[in-house]
């Protein structure tokens, strides 16, 4: 039977829900998301990314030792994390736990205690975050090439790491506490899969959330940046592999009839260790360990880029230069041929198959659906589709999307010369 027909779609209270029954043993798995939409211009990201750092540290009715006790003790784990313009968060439990999981999970969300003292820690940590990517030349190249072809209020623009320390600083605990009420008044999604009761689960999460109150969207409107081709270098002292990245804007969503299409081309250029750049530029070459190419920051709500990476020596980086932008040019005016695109299909389709063999490959497929506002049945119609990208779809892709002529170029590390 099909996934999404085993799969029951339903609105516990405010939560947009997908429950999966699947034949593992007393494990369960839970994937979730809220949308958000921060001011990227004034840092709201980064206020967001501090308060979800502080979401595990205690709750109103219970310090962070007695939630770390709680999980402990019944060898469950659970996390959040914050993205551009969501926050999500993730566990993993015993069938007997997930009531207790839950409730301990959506206490988190909804009051969680961000004492200063533990804001305080979790502001430090995010400035040491910060201060490691300022020597971190693959870091610095895709902040300035970020910068080169988004907006600064585009979800996917980065702030240089002096921009960023700035901001972090700036920020009060009242900017985090906005953030968080931004978050708890967004509309939750959840997907848990694994050995459940469908009907006991759907009534349990619609208790547990049955106060929360939906108020926010987070729709988005974000602008593209149309940039010019041009040329940066960002100089970090003792750093003698040079990283080098391209990109320009690549004006889809994942909603668009022509992403998989372009995903399928990127992929065919630079995606695993079989893909053209990789064979051309380090196999016959020799002048690279690493090199790939990608759709980067593509969302349901925002379009991203396309984006290319490669590592280079010092003696090795006018010649890798030369040798990824000749690949390029070659996939650009002559596309692909149908045994990349025949053997490529199937790489992407097994390991698609393999990850769906698992809890967390089911959770994270259906939330993707949910989050892209498609029909849960796009799960079992993934790897066809994948195969019905034809030859001329994807050359198209590459016709429409893809302009080496428009690429921004960086080089981050010690610059010869």
């Amino acid at each position: 039977m099909a996934i999404a027909d085993r799969t029951r779609r339903t609105h516990a209270g405010p939560v947009d829900l997908a429950l999966l029954p699947t034949a593992v043993k007393d494990v369960v798995t839970i994937r979730g998301s809220i949308d958000t939409s921060p001011n990227y211009v004034a840092g709201g990201e980064l206020a967001q990314d501090w308060m979800v750092r502080t979401l595990d540290k205690g709750t109103a009715s219970r310090d962070r030792f007695e939630v770390a006790s709680v999980l402990e003790n019944l060898g469950a784990q659970l996390g959040f994390s914050s993205s551009a313009a969501r926050v999500r968060f993730s566990a993993r439990c015993l069938r007997a736990d997930v009531r207790t999981v839950v409730e301990l999970l959506f206490e988190q969300l909804k009051q969680p205690a961000l004492e200063e003292s533990e804001l305080t820690k979790s502001r430090d940590r995010l400035l040491a975050s910060i201060q490691r990517g300022i020597t971190d030349a693959g870091y610095r190249a895709d902040v300035a090439l970020s910068q080169a072809v988004f907006a600064p209020s585009h979800p996917n623009y980065m702030h240089d790491p002096a921009q960023e320390k700035s901001l972090v600083e700036s920020l009060a605990i009242a900017d985090v506490k906005q953030a968080h009420n931004a978050t708890v008044t967004g509309s939750p999604r959840m997907v848990i899969v694994g050995d459940l009761d469908v009907e006991a689960c759907s009534e349990m999460v619609g208790e547990i959330a049955a106060d929360w109150t939906v108020s926010n969207d987070g729709a988005l409107d974000p602008p593209s940046k149309v940039a010019t081709a041009g040329q940066s270098e960002v100089d970090i002292a003792d750093r003698d592999n040079l990283e080098v990245r391209w990109g320009h804007a690549m004006p889809i969503t994942r909603l668009d009839e022509n992403f998989l299409p372009a995903y399928m081309a990127s992929f065919i250029l630079g995606g695993n260790f079989s893909a053209r750049l990789m064979n051309e530029v380090r196999e016959k070459r020799g002048l690279t360990y690493g090199i790939g190419s990608g759709l980067r920051g593509v969302d349901s709500r925002y379009d991203g880029m396309w984006r290319m990476h490669v590592t280079l020596s010092q003696d090795n980086l006018d010649h890798g230069i030369k040798a990824t932008e000749e690949v390029v040019r070659g996939f650009r005016a002559g596309g692909v041929t149908a045994e990349e695109l025949a053997e490529k299909q199937e790489t992407i389709a097994g390991s698609y198959q393999v990850r769906m063999a698992t809890t967390a490959g089911l959770a994270g497929a259906l939330l993707q659906q949910m989050e892209d506002g498609r029909p849960l049945s796009w799960v079992d119609s993934y790897v066809d589709r994948i195969r019905a990208c034809s030859l001329e779809r994807v050359n198209a892709a590459i016709d429409t999307h893809f302009r080496p002529d428009e690429l921004s170029r960086v080089v981050s590390g010690t610059i010869p010369g």
